[in-house]
C-alpha cells in the first residue's frame, strides 16, 4: 500500500522534511524495507525508490551492524530478500555498496553476501533451519553473478 500511495502522489504533496519510512533502530528500518522490496521491484514510477533503496542498505553497510541485523532474521525472511534483491535491476550497485559509504568506511552488502555463502565464516556460522541450504545457495549466486558483473564492467 505504501508503494502504491507514493506511486499514485508527486513528491509534492508530501511534506518537504518527510523522509519516507525512516525508523531509529536497523533492525526494524531493515525489515520495513526488506517488506517494501518485494512491490518496489518492478515499480520504477515511485518518486521515493533511489531513497528507499538507499535505507533498505544503510544497515547492511556497516560490516558488523548488517551480521548483526541479518542473525536477527529467519532463514525464511533472509530467502525473500535475497530473492527479491536478485530481481533489482539496482542489485549490482547494492551489492558493491555506494560511494558515500565506502566514503566513510563501510564495507558493502558483498561482504554480508560472503558471510551469508559460507565464504566467511568468522562472526556468522549460518543456520541450522531446513531452509540455510537456500539462504547460501542464494548468496552465493548473488556473488557470483556480481562477480561476473563487475568483471564486465571494468
Amino acid at each position: 500500500d505504501a508503494v502504491n500511495i507514493m506511486a499514485s502522489h508527486p513528491r509534492s504533496e508530501f511534506p518537504p522534511h518527510w523522509v519516507p519510512l525512516q525508523h531509529s533502530d536497523y533492525l526494524t528500518r531493515f525489515k520495513v524495507m526488506a517488506a517494501l522490496l518485494d512491490p518496489l521491484a518492478n515499480r520504477h514510477d515511485v518518486w521515493a525508490r533511489p531513497q528507499l533503496l538507499d535505507e533498505f542498505q544503510r544497515p547492511l553497510q556497516v560490516y558488523f551492524i548488517g551480521v548483526s541485523v541479518l542473525s536477527e532474521l529467519t532463514d525464511e525472511e533472509k530467502i525473500k530478500v535475497l530473492e527479491t534483491l536478485r530481481r533489482l535491476p539496482e542489485r549490482n550497485e547494492i551489492i558493491k555498496g555506494n560511494v558515500d559509504g565506502q566514503r566513510f568506511g563501510r564495507t558493502g552488502f558483498r561482504n554480508i553476501l560472503e558471510v551469508l555463502a559460507g565464504e566467511d565464516a568468522t562472526v556468522y556460522e549460518g543456520s541450522r533451519s531446513p531452509h540455510a541450504d537456500k539462504v547460501r545457495d542464494l548468496a552465493s549466486t548473488l556473488l557470483r553473478e556480481f562477480r561476473e558483473w563487475q568483471k564486465n564492467s571494468n
